[in-house]
C-alpha cells in the first residue's frame, strides 16, 4: 500500500521541519510548504496524490482558513486539518476541515489526529 501523501503548510520553518521528520518517521509521505501562495502552487501540481493538508491558522499574507478556501476551488474534496497556536475564534464548519490540532501537541496526538482524518 502507498503511504499516505501529507502537505505540510507552515510558515515556521523549524516547526515545519519537526512536522516533517514526525510525519516521514510514521512512514508517511510529506509534501511542505512554507506559506499558503505555495501550498496551494503544490496543491495545483500534486492534488491527485495528496491525501491530507496539515496547515498552519496564522500565517503572513493567506491565512490558514484562506488558503483552504484556495485549496476547495482546486478540489472540492479536500481534506485539511488546522494547526493553531490559538484559536480566537471556531472556523466555520467545512466538510474539508476535518480536523483542528492545538499548538504546541506532542508527535502522539499529531499522528492520532492525522490517523483520525485519513480514515474513510
Amino acid at each position: 500500500m502507498t503511504p499516505a501523501c501529507i502537505l505540510v503548510i507552515e510558515d515556521e520553518a523549524h516547526v515545519r521541519t519537526l512536522i516533517q521528520r514526525i510525519l516521514e518517521s510514521a512512514g508517511l509521505t510529506v509534501l511542505p510548504a512554507e506559506d499558503g501562495p505555495s501550498g496551494i502552487a503544490v496543491y495545483e501540481q500534486h492534488s491527485s496524490r495528496i491525501d491530507l493538508v496539515l496547515l498552519d491558522q496564522t500565517m503572513p499574507g493567506l491565512s490558514g482558513l484562506q488558503t483552504l478556501q484556495e485549496l476547495i476551488r482546486i478540489r472540492a474534496d479536500v481534506r485539511a486539518i488546522l494547526m493553531s497556536g490559538l484559536l480566537p475564534e471556531i472556523p466555520t464548519p467545512s466538510p474539508a476541515l476535518v480536523g483542528i490540532i492545538q499548538k504546541p501537541f506532542r508527535p502522539t496526538e499529531l499522528l492520532s489526529v492525522i490517523e483520525q482524518a485519513l480514515r474513510p
